[in-house]
């Protein structure tokens, strides 16, 4: 095969090899091979015969060099797909784009997943789509020391806005009221609710009732178009299938519970993260309450009321209840799953303080910037909150010694959280030690 070299070369490979092979002066070899000393002399330096890569080096406009580094070892680490990287690393890189990340991906050869065990790439399937309000309903049971309850959940296909409750009994007033509560919740108009052939939903081969089966009833209340699932056909329904097993994954599978109250109010705080701090790769990177709050802007007529009204907070969220010393002892979770409904917790405690449970809270919110085990994004929320109810210098000394001796996304992170604070009007006075912190290298 001939050898490929760029278009101002004056030396071959044999030749470059000879001349790092001959003992001869520079001046020898220029004249015998008619080229530059200087060529002769670079050559001979050189380990290889091998061209050197021309023309402008890949590098990222955007990332760091250690903030390379840290999403390509998150997508080694986790084998998540792009968008979910992406979502992750925003909370630590602000200024990061999905372009971006790509591109770092395939800088360094991580930009396409491992194929599966056949050798080809996961399937991908996509439900068919439809307007928003159509929704999957359906219910598993669960099991405390009280002994077994039942877990009724109901999502949206396209908003993925997801409700769930817990009953001691599977019956089908149960499950006509469960939907009945669901309906009156959403902002917008149902159209139609999938359910499969349980009894706790349709009429059986062999049942009759006056009036027809109580979920049916509720669904004419509010014309509502009730479809079921073909017989044993369970993935018709999967999409609430799914969400049940997450469900199960985030509380059940994870923690035991001594009473139904506890896994209650674990399973509602988790589903207030979810509709609005989990941010989901099919809404293009919304949480369901942004996305419902982006649909009422582009089709105000199929919403009964405007749901930013619908504000993240106890006794606001669409009906939801919790206990705001719940919300409080929900600061001591830990791991990976569970930072999101942490900061979510910190979010809402930024705008809704009871100096009731001042003393408490802030007592929380300290273990959180002592413990090894909390991530930044939660320790300089934490450090932000006690600075902002207590004035105390070692929480502000704490939050710049975060951002002075760690790495640049520390800065970044901060100057986000509390832009984001302000834009929210739980902003407090900045002082001025902070603020020339926070300001870009440039402006000092």
């Amino acid at each position: 095969m001939g050898q490929v070299l760029h278009g101002s070369a004056r030396t071959t490979q044999a030749v470059r090899a000879a001349i790092q092979r001959s003992q001869e002066s520079l001046q020898t070899l220029a004249q015998r091979h008619g080229i530059n000393p200087k060529t002769v002399a670079k050559w001979r330096k050189r380990p290889t015969t091998a061209d050197q890569p021309m023309g402008p080096k890949p590098a990222s406009t955007v990332l760091t060099e250690e903030e390379e580094q840290i999403a390509v070892a998150f997508r080694r680490h986790t084998l998540l797909p792009l968008d979910d990287c992406l979502y992750a690393l925003q909370e630590t890189i602000p200024q990061l784009s999905r372009s971006a990340l790509h591109r770092c991906f395939q800088r360094h050869g991580v930009s396409r997943l491992p194929l599966t065990e056949d050798g080809r790439p996961p399937a991908r399937k996509k439900f068919k789509d439809y307007p928003i309000g159509y929704l999957h309903v359906d219910f598993a049971q669960v099991q405390t020391e009280e002994g077994k309850q039942y877990l009724f959940v109901a999502i949206d296909r396209t908003s993925k806005v997801a409700f769930a409750e817990l009953q001691p009994r599977a019956t089908r007033m149960v499950a006509a009221d469960f939907l009945r509560r669901v309906l009156e919740k959403l902002p917008y108009k149902v159209h139609t609710v999938l359910t499969d052939n349980g009894v706790q939903f349709t009429l059986q081969p062999h049942q009759w009732f006056p009036g027809g089966h109580s979920f049916a009833r509720v669904c004419r209340q509010f014309g509502v178009e009730h479809r079921l699932t073909k017989p044993a056909h369970p993935w018709t329904n999967g999409q609430v299938e799914r969400f049940n097993r997450t469900l199960k994954e985030a509380t059940v599978q994870r923690y035991h519970y001594q009473t139904t109250q506890q896994l209650n109010e674990h399973l509602q705080a988790f589903l207030l993260a979810y509709n609005h701090a989990k941010r989901l790769k099919t809404l293009r990177g919304l949480t369901p309450h942004e996305f419902v709050c982006a649909q009422w802007q582009k089709n105000p007529a199929i919403f009964t009321r405007d749901p930013t009204q619908l504000t993240l907070g106890l006794y606001t969220y669409w009906g939801l209840d919790l206990d705001y010393r719940t919300c409080i002892n929900f600061l001591d979770l830990k791991g990976e799953d569970n930072s999101y409904m942490v900061s979510s917790v910190i979010h809402y405690l930024y705008e809704n303080t009871k100096y009731t449970y001042l003393e408490e809270l802030i007592e929380k919110l300290t273990a959180i910037t002592e413990s090894a085990e909390a991530y930044q994004t939660e320790q300089v929320q934490a450090a932000l909150m006690l600075y902002r109810h207590t004035h105390y210098p070692e929480h502000l000394d704490f939050l710049i010694d975060l951002i002075e001796n760690g790495q640049e996304q520390n800065r970044m992170l901060a100057t986000s959280i509390l832009s984001h604070s302000c834009n929210q009007g739980a902003c407090f006075l900045i002082p001025e030690r902070l603020k020339a912190v926070l300001s870009p290298p440039g402006d000092k």
